[in-house]
């Protein structure tokens, strides 16, 4: 019957220490910035090797509402990822999309736009374009919405 107690004890000690490290994780998680998750997310879907992906920066360049009332991001993203031949190579795009409910959406015609880099003077410009492409948005005050 001892043994029974030490085995019970020992098995109730590690299942405290899993839950804490499920709760740990999920707290860490949460710290992450969303928008660039969900960027991230998009980006990897369009790559040869998604595994390979690495974030280098990110910048949320507008944020607001589509013509449907879907909250809509643009975001930069500079990464580097495998190509097709195997070599790393260091990207930018600005990524466009929206979030109905918990589903990430995208055009997968218009959801990218190449940058210079996370620094580009276009980015703004850009994301203009971007905006009645992909959230049927003309006005170009729409970007001071940040």
């Amino acid at each position: 019957m001892f043994h029974n107690t030490t085995h019970l004890a020992s098995s109730l000690t590690r299942l405290n220490i899993g839950v804490c490290l499920c709760v740990l994780t999920v707290l860490l998680l949460g710290c992450a910035d969303s928008k660039v998750e969900n960027a991230c997310i998009v980006v990897k879907k369009s790559l040869t090797a998604p595994s390979s992906f690495s974030l280098v920066s990110s910048e949320v360049v507008w944020e607001g509402v589509d013509t449907a009332g879907h909250p809509a991001f643009i975001v930069g993203i500079e990464y580097d990822a495998q190509n097709g031949f195997g070599a790393v190579i260091r990207d930018c795009k600005l990524v466009a999309y929206t979030l109905d409910g918990d589903k990430i959406r995208w055009d997968p015609f218009c959801a990218f736009w190449p940058c210079e880099g996370i620094q580009s003077l276009d980015k703004k410009f850009q994301a203009k374009l971007m905006l009645g492409m992909n959230f049927g948005l003309r006005d170009s005050t729409a970007l001071t919405r940040k």
